[in-house]
């Protein structure tokens, strides 16, 4: 990814949700169905946005609000563009969002370079989810972040 071409982070379309399907079936995964991303479209607690370069969809985040606390559901970037800062960019992106004090997430046990991006932002484990995935039994971890009040 080149410097001139910045990335554009905007709200997921009813016309991005079958690429962002697609993105995850490439990588053999299946983190929010088809039905998920429709409905956040009209919800005020659950939003998905989009990470374009060059008009191509390359990534994505998922989180839900309640109050002044977030849930990163997902972040997902195409095989191809991984290691390009697309993650740290859409992880920055919302905690950027204001009024929001707390951050959640999990992250499966061996997904190491997941975990090394949340610890790059200040993300604390405070807890371990055994067996947590039923696809393998693989542990989880829950991540947390807390801002200070902001001025």
């Amino acid at each position: 990814m080149k410097k001139s071409n910045p990335l554009e982070i905007q709200e997921l379309k009813e016309q991005d949700i079958l690429l962002l399907k697609k993105i995850e079936e490439e990588q053999n995964i299946s983190i929010t169905s088809l039905t998920t991303f429709s409905q956040a479209l009209h919800s005020t607690n659950y939003h998905y946005f989009v990470a374009k370069y060059q008009e191509e969809i390359v990534g994505y985040i998922g989180i839900s609000t309640v109050l002044d606390t977030m849930d990163i559901l997902a972040i997902v970037v195409k095989k191809e563009y991984q290691r390009q800062n697309i993650a740290s960019s859409l992880l920055s992106y919302i905690l950027s969002i204001p009024n929001i004090h707390t951050y959640l997430l999990e992250v499966r046990a061996s997904n190491l370079p997941a975990q090394k991006l949340y610890e790059k932002f200040h993300f604390q484990k405070i807890h371990v989810r055994k067996k947590y995935y039923p696809d393998n039994l693989e542990d989880a971890y829950i991540y947390e972040l807390k801002k200070l009040d902001e001025p």
